[in-house]
Parts: C-alpha cells; structure tokens; sequence
C-alpha cells in the first residue's frame, strides 16, 4: 500500500509539471509465472492491476498484461512506440521476479 500511495503522488505531481493536452499512456506488466522456475508469484498480478487503476483514473490510456512472454513483452513496446509521439507521457511498470523469498 505504501508503494501504491507513493506511486499516486509521484503521478499526481508529474501530471501538474506536465500539464499539456499531449496523450498519456501506461504499459503495466505483472508477471507472476515464470516457466521452469520455482513457485509462482502471487503479488504482481495484483501489484499490476492495482497500478493500472490507478493509472486508468488519471486518464493514462493503460494496457495491463498478465504473463507477458518475450514476445508479448516485445509486441506492447511496440506499439506503444507507434502510439506515443514526441510531447506523449509514457510510463512503463513491471512488476514480476524470477524468485519469491518468504520469511
């Protein structure tokens, strides 16, 4: 949560330096599977969904993938490439490891 809140304000304040009528989008990733390692995630996911909406109310045009594989991963920064133009706020979260510790 504290992240979360620490993310809003970062935007919240971004978006006042930022003031323009460009376009704004997110790339939100959660990756929470991971073949052939350990055990799965349960945070990204979440952490991913939770960010999108946060960033789908400040008006950001979002995309949240779950599970992105290289060439998914690939597909979306490309086209948010084509999407974006030079004045276009762009914001890309990736949430997702290769090993979960508990403790």
């Amino acid at each position: 949560i504290r992240n979360i809140l620490l993310i809003s304000f970062m935007i919240f304040f971004a978006n006042i330096a930022f003031a323009q009528n460009n376009q704004k989008f997110a790339l939100v990733i959660g990756n929470n599977e991971y073949e052939g390692y350990f055990s799965k995630l349960t945070a990204p996911e979440n952490d991913a969904n939770d960010i999108g909406l946060i960033f789908k109310r400040l008006n950001y045009n979002t995309t949240i993938v779950k599970n992105a594989t290289r060439d998914s991963l690939n597909y979306h920064l490309k086209r948010l490439r084509k999407l974006a133009n030079e004045g276009s706020e762009v914001v890309f979260y990736f949430s997702g490891c290769f090993v979960a510790i508990t403790g």
